[in-house]
């Protein structure tokens, strides 16, 4: 039986010793973490290959709390196709580890109908009885939602994931909310469940 390939994804020295660097690891370190599932060895030649298979590189990334596309230097690939060196230098230098954590890769699998779906069913409202209601009052009970939702947020938390300031990302889906409820043509949260679901 032949080898099966296995698929793999960039992997960037430098991105990945940043990471390193900034969470105090080592490669030694990571190759003695159960949840990495490889060892030292391993991890380096997938270094020196410079392409590593994504559950892997996921896998690293959600223990150093780093997202995987700046360990594969996804961030990367943009600038260097920019032809002064300097300024290409200069736009390197302000991609950060610290802007980069796992947190960031798990939000971008959220979607809105799924978190308002659970918000109504957590409280045994059903998606019958949301659709029950008027467009205006649907409309409505997402804002009301959002805001209640944003006012305890504002109550306990003064920055983001990334330690940025909470305003005004928070404010970003309400905001949605409200433009889509000013917009009949828009594409937007507030029709989330006139399809069947």
């Amino acid at each position: 039986m032949a080898n099966k390939k296995v698929e793999k994804v960039p992997f960037s020295r430098e991105r990945f010793m940043q990471a390193l660097n900034y969470r105090n690891s080592s490669i030694r370190k990571l190759g003695n973490v159960p949840e990495i599932e490889r060892d030292e060895k391993t991890i380096r030649r997938y270094l020196h290959d410079g392409e590593i298979p994504p559950a892997l590189l996921d896998r690293i990334g959600k223990y150093l709390d780093v997202h995987p596309d700046f360990l594969s230097g996804t961030y990367d690939r943009p600038v260097e196709h920019i032809e002064d060196e300097t300024v290409r230098r200069v736009i390197k230098s302000q991609i950060c580890v610290e802007d980069h954590p796992y947190f960031v890769k798990e939000q971008e699998s959220l979607k809105y109908r799924d978190y308002f779906k659970s918000v109504l069913m957590m409280h045994n409202i059903s998606i019958a009885q949301f659709k029950s209601l008027s467009a205006s009052k649907r409309t409505q009970l997402q804002l009301d939602i959002e805001q209640a939702i944003t006012a305890v947020i504002y109550k306990y938390f003064d920055c983001d994931a990334t330690g940025k300031p909470i305003y005004p990302e928070l404010e970003r889906l309400g905001a949605e909310l409200e433009l889509a409820s000013e917009d009949p043509e828009s594409i937007s949260p507030v029709d989330i469940f006139e399809s069947n679901v």
